[in-house]
């Protein structure tokens, strides 16, 4: 386990959860990368996320327009449904 202040890596098999606070901010499966927010659109929660992705070289970038959430991922743009949004990873 590796702390950053409120930020928490767990490594739980083949699977890498990324903890801010209480909540799950970026999942890593071997086929999918799930963001969530948990309801927290802060400027924070976008940063852990980004670090996150930059971290385990991820290649995808959240950011905010006009109140709504958006990922870009694989040279798509995704919006964010609620508090989540599942990226399916690129077969390698």
């Amino acid at each position: 386990m590796n702390q950053l202040t409120s930020t928490t890596i767990v490594h739980e098999g083949e699977t890498i959860k990324i903890i801010y606070h209480s909540t799950v901010v970026v999942e890593i499966s071997k086929k999918n990368i799930i963001l969530n927010t948990g309801g927290w659109n802060t400027s924070t929660t976008k940063r852990r996320m980004n670090q996150a992705s930059k971290h385990f070289s991820l290649g995808f970038n959240v950011y905010q327009k006009n109140f709504k959430w958006f990922c870009f991922y694989q040279q798509k743009t995704f919006s964010f449904n609620g508090n989540k949004l599942i990226l399916k990873k690129e077969e390698v």
